[in-house]
């Protein structure tokens, strides 16, 4: 987790900013094992309209807004020069900033259905472990590797024939992530077949 202070509340002057990128921890100052102090650099950063979360403001008519229309939750999609799932879009778009989330959680957790390139290592953050994850910067392992075990096998290809003429949301059976499990999947996965890293 990490906190941001921000000016113009009634908490001392400060408004705080609660986002998560970790697993079970504070951020900085307190300190940790796989705790980090930085900015996790999110998509859009969470917004409580400055009136706190769950309040509710009022309109131009002074009518009382609901929560859920006041509060903006944020895109909690780590952002990613290597690539990041766009949930609007859907589809993966590229930043021009990649978080320090990305690749940094717990190294004893797999990275679960994380697309490649994932550099071997989980995500920090909501998406971490799952399809989708914020893409890595590092290229370590091998695309065609889909259960992890450091060769490409039957095993893999048995969860890219399961996932085959998938379309939509991306998943790491989508060897070229273009949002669809296709012929240039099976193309990418035959030049990888029976190699280790």
């Amino acid at each position: 987790m990490y906190v941001r202070a921000k000016e113009g509340c009634s908490v001392g002057g400060l408004r705080l900013v609660l986002g998560i990128c970790g697993h079970g921890g504070w951020t900085g100052a307190w300190g940790g094992v796989g705790n980090m102090g930085q900015d996790p650099v999110f998509a859009r950063e969470p917004d409580d309209a400055g009136d706190g979360w769950g309040v509710g403001s009022r309109n131009e008519f002074g009518e009382l807004l609901s929560p859920a229309e006041d509060d903006d939750f944020g895109d909690l999609h780590l952002c990613s020069e290597a690539g990041r799932w766009d949930r609007n879009s859907e589809k993966w778009v590229r930043d021009d900033l990649t978080s320090p989330c990305i690749d940094s959680g717990c190294p004893a957790s797999c990275v679960g259905e994380e697309p490649w390139p994932h550099g071997e290592r989980i995500n920090m953050g909501a998406y971490g472990g799952t399809a989708q994850a914020s893409l890595s910067l590092s290229c370590s392992g091998n695309v065609a590797d889909l259960n992890d075990d450091d060769s490409v096998s039957f095993q893999d290809f048995a969860r890219l024939a399961a996932k085959w003429n998938m379309r939509g949301l991306s998943c790491p059976e989508d060897l070229d992530s273009n949002t669809m499990v296709d012929l240039k999947d099976v193309r990418i996965f035959c030049d990888n077949w029976l190699a280790g890293k």
